[in-house]
């Protein structure tokens, strides 16, 4: 599995079960767990939820026999801490600094800032996040989330044009460009359009839900950094495609992407248990 990020590509490595639940790709584990044996399912997938766990943690769960959905249970809680580390330094600069501090303008709107503490500190992220992608080979849905909800936040102390822009192109667009390719499909067809059609989830296509004519979403993808734009949530080719196309901001898209990840981590809980586990009706969520 690649990136989409050049110049920095990589490559994963790992058993076609192992390889699904790195993309975060529910449909892949669910044809594979139909056709393999049930111990050889949850060897491999204990093994590939090992990878984002301490070493104090794995030997914990060893020693009790830990079923590989107590292994995602906790996979899924590292990630979730994870994203949250990933962004604290940034969010704090964001929220210190003040919106005059933050530059987006026509006709390019490209966003930048005159506070030197958010430059070190969106350096650091991006630096940090990079690090983190080729360290830990599952991909965490928990990063995006942690972004949009970060802008939420800062939207509520103040609105600010500048600082929105500067969120997107500089962190949530970085982000983006690391996803797994499964994600970048639920991009193709909307995060916010998923929430809202359950249906929809299963679906893989890279073609634009609405676009018109079609687009390919990884066209659109190549072009992000340069253009200083990110992907919108509503499933369409934001900011890249045409100069009439509006300015990269991010949309205040928390709550969808926050009921998209439910639905994943509901997925991937379930296709970790074995026949004699029964789902919590807490993990049941739907889209």
């Amino acid at each position: 599995m690649e990136t989409l990020n050049p110049p920095h590509s990589f490559r994963r490595t790992g058993t076609a079960l192992q390889m699904a639940i790195y993309s975060d790709d529910e449909g892949v584990q669910a044809l594979l767990k139909e056709y393999m044996d049930p111990a050889e399912y949850e060897r491999q997938a204990i093994e590939a939820f090992e990878c984002v766990l301490s070493l104090e943690v794995k030997q914990r769960l060893a020693e009790e026999c830990a079923s590989a959905a107590t292994y995602q249970q906790a996979a899924d809680a590292q990630q979730k801490a994870d994203a949250k580390n990933l962004c604290v330094e940034l969010f704090a600069a964001m929220r210190a600094a003040d919106p005059a501090e933050f530059i987006c303008a026509a006709p390019s709107y490209i966003a930048s800032t005159t506070s030197a503490a958010v430059t070190a500190a969106v350096n650091t992220f991006k630096n940090e996040l990079l690090l983190y992608t080729q360290k830990n080979p599952i991909h965490n849905r928990y990063i995006l989330e942690q972004l949009h909800q970060m802008n939420a936040l800062l939207e509520e102390k103040s609105y600010c044009f500048g600082r929105d822009c500067f969120l997107s192109q500089q962190g949530i667009t970085e982000a983006q460009l690391l996803m797994s390719e499964r994600w970048v499909q639920h991009y193709a067809r909307s995060p916010f359009y998923i929430a809202e059609n359950k249906d929809e989830l299963p679906l893989r296509t890279s073609i634009y839900r609405d676009a018109n004519p079609p687009v390919d979403i990884h066209s659109v993808m190549s072009r992000l950094r340069l253009a200083r734009r990110c992907l919108d949530i509503f499933g369409a080719p934001f900011g890249v495609c045409g100069a009439a196309d509006p300015p990269g901001v991010a949309c205040t898209s928390a709550p969808a992407l926050q009921i998209l990840c439910r639905a994943k981590t509901a997925c991937s809980w379930s296709l970790s248990q074995s026949e004699c586990e029964q789902v919590p009706a807490s993990l049941s969520v739907g889209v």
